[in-house]
């Protein structure tokens, strides 16, 4: 599962701003089971060849063959604003956390400059569409749940303890970074909407994962297959274990894609070992119009 180096920076969490959350799962049970729905997209814009439509296709197959030591529904969503919100319902009303235990929405999106794995740990109110959904749709600076706020600023995090989770991950050898911007394109309107979701059932928990292309993976797809196996064992681990019940996770000390501005700006730095002193970070420079699923 090791992918190699990565690019990347690390950041306390006064520096992002961020407070972190209490994972709500399952509180006071300590026999949880676990479910997962994992939802990709398909092609968009000059993205002919979506990783995560394979991803979520694989994973289908797997769980149907039970070689998968959870149970998983997967789907692939419309890369659409209206498709992707009729989808999202009509799954929020079929899936039921099984009796005894939990369900954790994973959510897939391309980042068409990443060579490494992202975890998204909020999303905004805001779609800004830079092009086209596949049914023509642009969205500009328009709010995405009213019902939850009428601010394009408001954001919504996940409740899961990405502390925990990332640190397992490297000791599995499945490096991972934290980011705090997942566009404002399909990617952070889904992710927006299901977080709006589980954050009123305590039973429920949302994440979002921006994976590379196949290209910028030298392993291809079975490289990105591992990872996202590794993830979602992680995920359970780390959810079942009496250690969730913890309070007030902290995101310090997590190595952390810092995003300048939004989707058009991100700034990358050498990577620093998390256990070594901080030296010199060296600027990598910046990319603009970086295109998210």
């Amino acid at each position: 599962w090791r992918q190699g180096a990565h690019h990347g920076r690390l950041l306390e969490a006064s520096s992002l701003g961020v407070v972190g959350t209490v994972c709500r799962l399952g509180m006071g049970d300590q026999c949880l089971k676990v479910k997962f729905v994992v939802t990709g997209f398909g092609p968009f814009g000059g993205v002919l060849e979506n990783p995560t439509s394979w991803l979520v296709a694989r994973l289908a197959e797997l769980s149907q063959s039970s070689e998968l030591p959870f149970s998983c529904h997967c789907c692939q969503l419309e890369t659409s604003a209206t498709g992707c919100t009729e989808q999202l319902r009509a799954l929020q009303q079929k899936v039921r956390a099984p009796q005894n235990g939990v369900v954790v929405w994973v959510h897939l999106g391309v980042h068409g400059s990443a060579k490494e794995y992202r975890l998204e740990f909020q999303a905004y109110n805001c779609a800004d569409f830079r092009i086209p959904d596949v049914r023509g749709q642009v969205l500009t600076n328009e709010v995405i749940d009213p019902c939850v706020s009428k601010s394009v600023k408001h954001v919504l995090r996940t409740s899961l303890p990405l502390q925990q989770i990332l640190k397992r991950l490297d000791v599995v050898g499945c490096p991972a970074y934290l980011s705090s911007d997942p566009g404002r394109f399909l990617c952070n309107y889904a992710y927006y909407r299901s977080l709006a979701w589980t954050s009123k059932r305590p039973n429920h928990a949302s994440l979002f994962l921006h994976v590379p292309p196949f290209a910028h993976t030298g392993a291809h797809c079975h490289a990105q297959l591992a990872f996202l196996r590794g993830l979602l064992d992680t995920i359970q681990a780390v959810v079942t274990s009496p250690s969730r019940l913890k309070a007030g996770v902290s995101l310090r000390g997590l190595k952390t894609i810092q995003h300048m501005g939004g989707v058009a700006e991100s700034k990358q730095y050498a990577a620093v070992a998390v256990r070594k002193p901080a030296a010199k970070l060296s600027k990598k420079g910046s990319r603009r119009g970086v295109r998210k699923s």
